[in-house]
């Protein structure tokens, strides 16, 4: 499992398919799991990563602990990626609605963070940058304290 980086603007055609970035997917592998993030948007983890979060929710969660409606999301929500012979992928409505990539968004926006990505409408991703940018000073004293 490697790791990915950078932020890549693609569009959904008009039958709602999308591809992963050339090189989150060689980063990834072929192998990629989908499912609900933070702030409106969708994680996408290798498979095999994906695999060790839902082992740990499983081992860390008894079964009528308060974070059950957090699991459930996690790995209720959670869609393989499966690619067309083009490479194309859909996702289910249920998370395209999550993250606003409604029928009339056509701009999409996949962001690299290590050892996984994040898939955003684009309106969203731009809203979300607008915010942290405004943060930035709170950011970098964050980032100074550990080290970086």
């Amino acid at each position: 499992m490697g790791y990915a980086f950078g932020t890549y603007e693609h569009q959904i055609d008009a039958k709602g398919r999308m591809r992963i970035p050339a090189k989150i997917k060689s980063s990834f592998g072929e192998q990629m799991m989908v499912t609900t993030g933070i702030q409106g948007c969708l994680y996408i983890y290798p498979e095999s990563k994906f695999l060790q979060i839902a082992e740990k929710i499983e081992t860390n969660l008894s079964s009528f602990d308060e974070n059950d409606a957090d699991a459930a999301r996690i790995l209720g929500d959670a869609h393989q990626i499966d690619e067309d012979d083009q490479g194309r992928f859909t996702l289910p409505s249920r998370l395209r609605e999550f993250a606003g990539i409604t029928k009339d968004v056509k701009d999409i926006v996949f962001i690299g963070i290590g050892s996984r990505a994040e898939l955003w409408s684009a309106e969203r991703w731009s809203a979300r940058k607008t915010e942290m940018n405004g943060k930035s000073g709170e950011i970098n004293s964050r980032l100074k304290e550990a080290g970086l």
